[in-house]
């Protein structure tokens, strides 16, 4: 039997049969029953983690009367109940105890940063949601990094975070972890640690901080590494020095700052032809829908800022470079 609680009331599931299955995320098996969602983990931490988020933004939203919930945090992001249930209960074959984490359901459309049928405009509405949720969880010792476009949910335009369990989380000193973070897949360059804890603690996890990757992705409709292999710190350090030893080169002569900056095709992990055979719609959102300014922007936080991180610079650069 499957016996959840939800916002202080207490409801028994009977049968697997009342869930409608939905995914198995990198964090549990989840499921979906009426208008909840039914988080199924192993590790009972991942549940009180998620408790020990929501108490914070709530404590931080009620300290400070200037601040109030992020709309991208606010249909779907916390926590509203908990449970226990046992393998068989889902139809495995172990029958451990599972501990149980639940969300409100919300009608919604996975965010698809290719659909060309987004304009400028409403891309950038959706950056500045997702924005905004970011400095907020970095204001109560958040550290979210698990951002890929699949992690939100559209609805009215308005992009809703709906998988923060693998979020770290920093203790009051920010010098040690209460929870680290428990990132899955590929490392996504960025800005590194925010100046007052720069330490080894969360030097580690520099490279996936504020997750820039996924705002250009948004922005462009597709990734600024589109023409690499991979896009790995090492693949992105190489790049770093490709870009500075032609930027010097460059300088006084007046050749205007391009991406993917000149060079890049004596990166070891280019993909074959990429660079001489772009993609004439990729070359019109750089040149004429945002005036090159992303284009520096983009130079300025995976080449520069990877090797000198300036930190939440990064977030406030974007905003004004966006017009947010």
């Amino acid at each position: 039997m499957i016996e959840i609680t939800v916002e202080g009331s207490k409801r028994k599931i009977i049968s697997h049969q009342d869930l409608n299955f939905i995914d198995a995320g990198g964090q549990g098996a989840i499921y979906r029953y009426r208008d909840l969602v039914l988080k199924f983990h192993e590790d009972k931490t991942i549940v009180q983690k998620s408790r020990m988020i929501k108490n914070l933004a709530l404590k931080y939203i009620k300290k400070r009367s200037d601040v109030s919930m992020p709309k991208s945090l606010e249909e779907r992001s916390f926590i509203i109940g908990s449970g226990t249930a046992k393998g068989s209960d889902i139809e495995r074959t172990e029958d451990s105890i599972l501990h149980i984490s639940i969300f409100r359901w919300l009608e919604g459309t996975p965010l698809a940063y290719r659909d060309r049928s987004l304009n400028f405009t409403q891309r950038k509405n959706i950056v500045y949601h997702i924005l905004k949720g970011l400095l907020f969880f970095e204001s109560i010792g958040i550290v979210h990094s698990d951002l890929f476009p699949k992690n939100f949910l559209l609805k009215n335009g308005i992009p809703h975070f709906i998988d923060i369990e693998g979020a770290g989380i920093l203790n009051r000193t920010r010098t040690e972890w209460d929870y680290a973070p428990s990132v899955l897949g590929t490392p996504t360059p960025g800005f590194g640690t925010p100046p007052e804890i720069e330490n080894d603690i969360t030097n580690q996890y520099t490279d996936r901080w504020c997750g820039l990757n996924l705002i250009f992705m948004i922005l462009l409709g597709f990734s600024p590494f589109f023409f690499l292999s991979r896009s790995d710190p090492e693949s992105i350090e190489k790049l770093y020095l490709i870009g500075q030893k032609n930027m010097k080169e460059t300088k006084n002569r007046g050749i205007p700052l391009v991406w993917p900056p000149i060079g890049a095709e004596n990166h070891p992990y280019i993909v074959k032809d990429c660079i001489n055979n772009l993609d004439k719609s990729r070359t019109y959102l750089f040149d004429n829908h945002i005036n090159k300014t992303l284009v520096r922007l983009c130079y300025k936080t995976f080449i520069t800022g990877f090797k000198e991180p300036t930190s939440r610079e990064s977030f406030n650069r974007m905003f004004r470079l966006l017009g947010l």
